[in-house]
């Protein structure tokens, strides 16, 4: 699956425990609140089969991006010790 470089920044931040608000005040991050929203949204759609997608919070399409990764565990495991 290919997705853009802002929705792979997204996914590392969802999983870090940001919130929407947080990521999109971070510098460099093209999208708002809402537009985040909506990649969400998108993303869930994506990643997701038909019958899985109700009640996807940000923690669970975080995870399900680790399991298939789009975002590498390590690399998150990494960066979280930085933070």
């Amino acid at each position: 699956m290919i997705l853009m470089n802002t929705d792979e920044r997204f996914l590392r931040h969802l999983a870090l425990g940001y919130t929407k608000e947080m990521i999109a005040n971070l510098k460099g991050m093209p999208f708002g609140v809402k537009s985040l929203e909506k990649r969400q949204n998108d993303l869930i759609g994506r990643l997701f089969p038909n019958g899985e997608r109700v009640g996807v919070n940000a923690t669970r399409l975080a995870v399900r991006a680790l399991e298939l990764r789009i975002i590498d565990w390590i690399i998150w495991r990494l960066t979280k010790n930085k933070s």
